[in-house]
C-alpha cells in the first residue's frame, strides 16, 4: 500500500483532474463591490454541492463515507465545521487526519453564538475548513457566507448572490439575514472569544430523531426508482418505509410540550401512517401508481409539517 502523504497526493492530482469548475471567483470585498458567482463549484466523490469560496473555505454536504473524506483530505482540508444536528463521524475525521467542530444550528438562522465560535475556528484552528450541513444548501451556506462576511469582508451582496448560487430556500428568512448582515468581527475580539469549540454538541432528542428521519427518507426516495414498480428493490423499500414509520411515531413521543406540541405531534403521527402503508403496500403485489400516490401523500405530509415548524421566517 503507498504511504498515506503519496496516497494524498495522487488523489489530489485526480481531484483536480476531473473536478467540475463554475467560473465565478469571490474575491475579497472592497469599497463599492457589487455581488456576482461568489464561488467555484467542485464535482467531488462522496460529497455534494461542494463550492470553493476561496481564502481556504470550502462548503458543502456532508461527506459521505471514506470517499468523501478522502477527498477533502485530498483537498488539503484540515477542519471539518458542522452545523448540522446529526453527530459529526469523528472516527473517519482522525482516519484522514482531519478534526472537526461542531455548531449545529436552526433554519431559523446562524445567530450570534454561533458565529462567533464558527468565526474562532477560522481564525484559530488549522485550514483550509469544509462548512457542512446535511445537503450543503441551506444551513452550511448561510453559516459560511456568515463567516466570510465576519472575517473575509464579503459584501452583502456577495452573500447573497452566494446564497442564490447554492439554492438556499429564501423562506428561510432568518438564514438569509444573518448571512447578508453579518458583522466583521475584528481580531482583537476574535482573541477574546472563550466559547469552547466541541468536536460534538449535544443536541435535543427531537432534533436527533428528525435528523434519523431526514436520513432514512432521503435513502427511500433513493430506492424509489424502479422500487416501487415490480422489482426486488420492492422488499428494501418497503423495509426502508418500515423503518421510517417508526422513527415518526418515535419522534411523536419524544414532543409533549405546549399547543404547538400537540400539532407536530398530530403530523408526525400522520406521516407514520402513511410510511407504514408503503411499507404494506411495497411489501405485497402492488400497483406502482397506487405506491406513488402514497409517497406524493408522505411527502405532501413532511411538507406541511416543515411549513409549520421548521419553515416559517424568523422574526427580524
Amino acid at each position: 500500500m503507498l504511504p498515506r502523504r503519496l496516497r494524498r497526493l495522487v488523489l489530489a492530482g485526480l481531484i483536480l483532474a476531473f473536478a467540475g469548475r463554475s467560473d465565478g471567483v469571490l474575491e475579497p470585498a472592497g469599497p463599492g463591490s457589487t455581488g456576482t458567482s461568489p464561488a467555484q463549484r467542485l464535482e467531488l466523490p462522496g460529497l455534494e454541492n461542494v463550492h470553493d469560496l476561496g481564502h481556504g473555505l470550502f462548503c458543502g454536504g456532508e461527506p459521505r463515507g471514506d470517499a468523501g473524506f478522502a477527498a477533502l483530505e485530498a483537498m488539503g482540508v484540515r477542519t471539518l465545521l458542522s452545523v448540522d444536528g446529526m453527530a459529526p463521524d469523528l472516527g473517519r475525521a482522525r482516519v484522514h487526519g482531519m478534526r472537526y467542530v461542531h455548531v449545529p444550528i436552526g433554519y431559523d438562522g446562524v445567530g450570534t453564538n454561533a458565529l462567533r465560535r464558527l468565526a474562532k475556528a477560522v481564525s484559530t484552528l488549522p485550514g483550509p475548513f469544509y462548512i457542512h450541513c446535511h445537503h450543503g444548501r441551506h444551513r452550511g451556506p448561510a453559516a459560511a457566507a456568515a463567516v466570510a462576511r465576519a472575517l473575509h469582508r464579503w459584501t452583502a451582496p456577495q452573500a447573497s448572490a452566494w446564497l442564490l448560487l447554492a439554492g438556499t430556500d429564501p423562506r428561510y428568512a432568518g438564514l438569509h439575514r444573518d448571512a447578508t448582515n453579518a458583522p466583521p468581527i475584528p481580531p482583537d475580539e476574535i482573541a477574546r472569544i472563550a466559547d469552547p469549540l466541541p468536536e460534538r454538541t449535544p443536541v435535543e432528542p427531537l432534533v436527533r430523531a428528525m435528523v434519523a428521519v431526514d436520513h432514512e427518507f432521503e435513502a427511500l426516495r433513493r430506492q424509489r426508482g424502479n422500487a416501487f414498480g415490480p422489482s426486488s428493490g420492492a422488499a428494501a423499500a418497503s423495509a426502508m418505509a418500515t423503518r421510517l414509520s417508526e422513527l415518526f411515531r418515535e419522534a411523536a413521543r419524544l414532543d409533549g410540550s405546549g399547543p404547538a406540541g400537540a400539532e407536530l405531534r398530530h403530523g408526525l403521527t400522520e406521516a407514520a401512517e402513511e410510511a407504514s402503508r408503503l411499507a404494506a403496500q411495497l411489501g405485497a403485489a402492488h400497483d406502482p401508481s397506487d405506491t406513488e400516490k402514497t409517497f406524493k401523500k408522505l411527502t405532501e405530509s413532511c411538507v406541511r409539517c416543515h411549513r409549520s415548524h421548521r419553515d416559517p421566517p424568523a422574526t427580524p
